[in-house]
């Protein structure tokens, strides 16, 4: 099956989004690449897996509360890339807003995503 650039960002949110690392792991499994790498400057290094990425997600929880990541913009996609502008939220409180870029693979499954976090 074929993932379009909707379905995996929309799956890459509910990752997110998720109560818990188990969650999040079970969302980034089905819109991901196993070794998918993402790049947060909220991360010292890359993060590499899509486990590795549910901790990242699950400490950034921890850190920040119980915020949502949701799209402040529709998808642009071409030619396996795509972007979305994000913002991190409790309700009407924004506490972050960036831009989200992803490359896919083949078959959509995300295999890069690059989070750019606006000053």
């Amino acid at each position: 099956m074929t993932l379009t650039p909707t379905q995996a960002l929309q799956n890459y949110l509910a990752a997110w989004n998720a109560p818990d690392a188990e969650a999040a792991s079970q969302n980034l499994l089905a819109c991901c690449v196993s070794d998918v790498v993402l790049i947060d400057p909220n991360a010292r290094l890359p993060v590499q897996g899509w486990g590795s990425i549910a901790g990242h997600i699950a400490s950034a929880r921890e850190a920040l509360g119980p915020l949502q990541m949701e799209a402040t913009s529709g998808i642009d996609a071409h030619h396996g890339v795509c972007r979305l502008s994000w913002q991190l939220a409790d309700g009407p409180d924004v506490r972050q807003r960036g831009l989200l870029i992803a490359e896919a693979a083949p078959d959509g499954r995300l295999r890069r995503v690059i989070h750019f976090v606006d000053a």
